[in-house]
């Protein structure tokens, strides 16, 4: 007990407590024997397993890990059937489209610590569907690297990415250093973006009644720039029946400028006039994350999440039109969040049954000066208690979980108080050694965001304002979904599925005419609608050919939007993405397609233009370089676009942006070790910032 005690009071963590590896240190011969038995899996044999459980255990190969950056990279080289891999942003998503939790050795990871994993020491992925294992922290789709261990030593990457055309940077450095049940590790870095080619051309609509105004707009000139320095520490601690982790971090980032320049009109106006919008804004955050597992008589198991973070935010905005007044609006912010989740969980054999409680508290302050003086207190307070069980039994598992939401939104004097019950139960069954049929189902209460539910209006330009709505209702959302999965050939894996999805009373924005003075403005705000419901399909197929050197990755999709209530609208898109990875030696090539598509939000529909890369990596373990050429055929920036149909109010919005056209992008990764080597994962990198109330 006081070993235990000196540990949780230490700068100290979790490593791994569920991991399948043992916890132990291993000697440097017993790593190479595991590392050439899972070779010989994973190219001799298959190189996805899947238990009765429903996990799936992927083995990457020697290449799949040499030609890769970070995990990401190797989720991608694996061609996972059941995750969507964005080469570029390196975004990882479910089949349904859904966020995948992270972790390494079972330990959370945001997506910039999976990106920057040195691969030489994966050993294991495994992909699982509503773990039992508290150390998960209750996610739904879990994606987790299990990693080498080893006894002392460290080592040092230095990684540079550099982006033309696009103007854009990441460059950043990392250590770690591990001496028995002890491992720090440092991360510091600094991601930056330039730009003169972003802007956009609108024609809008306003109906007052008795007029009908359009306004046209056209951003002639932009000047954009950001940077965004971070520096992280952890601790961590492995011990044999208890992991602890503490974590610090600090992130900077600095928008100094985001200035527009255009020409703008009104209906009946003798000429168009000049305007002039200028943004700066800055966010400083600190963060501190914990992460603490136990294990009890080989029977129990206790995970404990806390968490603390502070954010201050000064944002500057000012908008000035030819002949008129000004409109300034100059905010700070400042947004201090604690949070809280634990969880126990009783082991019965296969089965196990899970209680758990979550708290948070949210206070955010946020204080207006300019054209608009005001203050906003918000202080939101959020529980959650469930319960589930996971059974396993012949050739099938089930997960139940029900749950209890307490959420307590308070503002400018008016309270929000709501419990609000959830229901998840997942499961699924193997027909056979080479198919498998999986399905969810799940019901929420959604609350909507912080700036849904404020009471300050802005102005944004000289007919257009914002405000929130503090009595904006919870909406219901209804989620159904099934999964077909089938290896025909052991170098062939297919998937179906089917997903659906119904929300009642979803948020929406609104325009209403206002008199303010003696000019009249459209306000937009948010409202509680009808209903809305959503549904997809997809069929995805991957191949494995020449001795696992290729591989091809297809996917093909229809979604079907249809929303009731104010805004009645249909929206039918087909999608597909496409991918192929060539290794030879120590070369990679690959080609990356994603086919245009819509999204329906209420009254608006967004369309995006397709994307295509093509890729050349070289990496011989120590180095890892890639170049990437994306949309080589496109000489225009202009990129997404969207339409609003509203009953007062009409816009239609070309978006420009020089990642829409033809760039290139060179990485390259250069990693040295020390003294014994240690485990390389889990990388500790930049923290992420609370949600915002501002109003924008």
């Amino acid at each position: 007990m006081k070993i235990l005690l000196t540990g949780i009071l230490g700068f100290a963590g979790v490593a791994g407590l569920y991991a399948a590896e043992p916890v132990d240190s291993v000697s440097a011969d017993s790593v190479d024997a595991v590392i050439h038995e899972l070779r010989e899996v994973s190219v001799e044999q298959q190189r996805i397993v899947r238990d009765e459980r429903g996990v799936s255990h992927f083995y990457p190969s020697k290449r799949d890990r040499k030609l890769a950056a970070g995990g990401v990279d190797v989720l991608r080289n694996l061609g996972v059937p059941d995750l969507s891999v964005n080469p570029m942003t390196g975004e990882v998503t479910n089949v349904y489209g859904e966020p995948v939790a992270m972790f390494v050795d079972s330990l959370p990871a945001d997506a910039q610590m999976v990106a920057n994993l040195n691969t030489a020491d994966i050993r294991r992925v495994d992909l699982l569907e509503s773990p039992d294992d508290p150390a998960f922290n209750g996610a739904r789709w879990v994606v987790n690297f299990i990693m080498a261990k080893y006894e002392y030593g460290g080592y040092t990457k230095l990684s540079a990415s550099q982006t033309v055309v696009s103007e854009s940077g990441k460059y950043g450095a990392y250590s770690k250093f591990a001496y028995r049940r002890m491992t720090w590790d440092v991360a510091a870095g600094c991601d930056y973006e330039k730009s003169s080619h972003t802007g956009s051309e609108s024609m809008s609509r306003y109906d007052f009644g008795n007029e009908t105004v359009e306004r046209v707009s056209d951003d002639r000139a932009m000047d954009f720039s950001r940077r965004t320095p971070y520096v992280t520490l952890r601790g961590v601690y492995q011990g044999q029946n208890v992991l602890l982790s503490n974590s610090l971090g600090f992130k900077f980032n600095d928008v100094p400028r985001s200035d527009r320049a255009g020409v703008t009109g009104l209906t009946g106006a003798s000429a168009l006039r000049e305007f002039d919008s200028d943004l700066s804004h800055d966010t400083r955050s600190f963060d501190w994350n914990g992460q603490y597992n136990f294990a009890f008589a080989q029977k129990w198991l206790l995970a404990l999440a806390p968490q603390v973070s502070y954010d201050k935010t000064h944002r500057n905005s000012s908008y000035l039109l030819e002949g008129d007044n000004p409109i300034v609006n100059d905010v700070g912010e400042q947004v201090v969040s604690a949070a809280l989740d634990a969880q126990i969980t009783r082991r019965m054999g296969q089965n196990s049954l899970s209680a758990a409680v979550k708290g948070s508290y949210v206070g955010d302050d946020i204080d207006y000066a300019g054209t608009t003086v005001a203050s906003t207190d918000i202080r939101n307070y959020f529980a959650n208690v469930r319960v589930s069980g996971s059974f396993s039994f012949s050739r099938g598992w089930l997960f139940p979980q029900v749950g209890l939401n307490y959420v307590d939104n308070n503002q400018a004097g008016y309270s929000f108080r709501k419990l609000l019950p959830m229901v998840y139960v997942s499961g699924g069954y193997s027909l056979s050694r080479k198919s498998s049929l999986s399905g969810s189902l799940y019901s929420e209460v959604l609350a909507g965001g912080v700036t849904d539910h404020s009471d300050t209006r802005i102005y944004i330009n000289e007919i257009e304002a914002v405000e929130g709505n503090k009595y904006l209702q919870t909406s219901n959302s209804y989620t159904a979904a099934a999964q077909y999965n089938l290896q025909p050939l052991s170098n062939l894996q297919l998937s179906a599925m089917a997903k659906y999805n119904y929300r009642h009373r979803p948020v929406v924005h609104v325009w209403t005419p206002s008199t303010d003075g003696a000019d009249p403005v459209m306000v937009r705000s948010a409202v509680n609608d009808g209903s809305c419901t959503r549904t997809e399909v997809e069929l995805n197929a991957t191949a494995y050919l020449f001795k696992n050197r290729l591989m091809l990755n297809g996917s093909g999709g229809f979604t079907h939007w249809h929303n009731s209530g104010i805004y009645h609208n249909v929206l039918n898109v087909p999608r597909y993405t496409a991918q192929a990875w060539y290794m030879a030696g120590n070369f990679q090539f690959g080609a990356y397609i994603r086919h245009n598509f819509k999204s329906l939000n209420g009254p608006t529909v967004t369309k995006f233009k397709p994307y295509y890369q093509l890729t050349a990596a070289w990496g011989n373990g120590a180095w890892y370089v890639s170049f990437n050429a994306a949309n080589l055929f496109r000489s225009s920036c202009a990129a997404t676009s969207a339409v609003v149909e509203a009953p007062l109010y009409g816009a239609s919005t070309q978006f420009y942006s020089p990642s829409a056209r033809r760039y290139f992008n060179l990485s390259a990764v250069y990693t040295f070790g020390y003294g014994k080597k240690v485990s390389r994962g889990d990388e500790a990198q930049g923290i992420g910032s609370q949600e915002s109330g501002i109003l924008k």
